[in-house]
């Protein structure tokens, strides 16, 4: 049924480019609307059939993929949730991943195992590991990684590695080279801010997710207590973690 889907979906979207390579902006602009009203109509014929069907796993795992196939993550969480094939397992870790549900996604891939076989899962189970700072594991998960995904496999790995190890990182290392002259001017500091970079991201279950990054450089003794660094936040609606934090010494 997936595959039949997806040739459907593709198939119109093929047919109404095609026919308007010769047209305006708008043509493509109606054609894509199109191809979304006809996922809409398919996606809810479909469910319905599931709904239906409350026993049928395999015809509830094919709609699953079917959302995957189209990054409908949220939708593949809903109609997989509580099954037990390891099939249907995997495909709700890869969409947790890609919700950024990091803690649910392990525990489903505990369950499964790591020899997945499943080269997207395998990357996908090692790139949650790395952000949860499981990095032995991570790199573990890593270099059981084939192709067509090896190769982003092995940059992840390095990039453990440099992160881990007790070098100063490249990004680091240019900032502070650009403050050199600045910091010449300064004298009676004990510290300074070199960089305060905050991202904030909105996820589809309506939280949100700020990372700051902030680089300071401590020029006296006195100067110390700056690397104790405070971050209020509300345990009832909000949750901190420590990506990873180093000192870097003149040693």
């Amino acid at each position: 049924m997936n595959k039949k889907l997806f040739l459907v979906l593709v198939g119109l979207f093929f047919i109404n480019c095609a026919g308007g390579q010769s047209r305006s902006g708008i043509s493509g602009r109606n054609s894509l609307e199109q191809l979304e009203r006809k996922y809409k109509q398919l996606s809810k014929q479909y469910l319905k059939k599931v709904q239906n069907n409350p026993d049928n796993q395999e015809l509830a795992i094919s709609l699953a993929r079917f959302y995957y196939n189209f990054r409908d993550y949220q939708k593949v969480q809903n109609i997989l949730r509580g099954l037990d094939s390891d099939e249907a397992r995997l495909i709700l870790a890869k969409a947790l991943v890609q919700l950024k549900e990091y803690d649910q996604a392990i525990e489903i891939y505990q369950i499964i195992g790591d020899d997945l076989g499943n080269q997207e899962g395998l990357f996908l189970y090692g790139e949650v590991l790395e952000k949860k700072n499981l990095f032995p594991k991570a790199i573990e998960a890593y270099s059981k990684v084939k192709e067509p995904y090896k190769k982003q496999a092995r940059e992840r790995i390095e990039s453990i590695q440099k992160k881990v190890e007790n070098t100063v990182p490249e990004s680091i290392q240019k900032l502070s080279e650009s403050a050199n002259h600045f910091l010449t001017k300064i004298e009676d500091e004990a510290a300074v801010v070199i960089s305060v970079d905050e991202t904030i991201e909105i996820l589809p279950n309506k939280t949100s997710v700020s990372t700051i990054h902030v680089v300071k450089k401590i020029l006296k003794e006195r100067g110390k207590d700056l690397a104790e660094i405070d971050i209020g936040y509300d345990s009832t609606y909000e949750q901190v973690e420590l990506e990873y934090a180093r000192t870097i010494t003149n040693q």
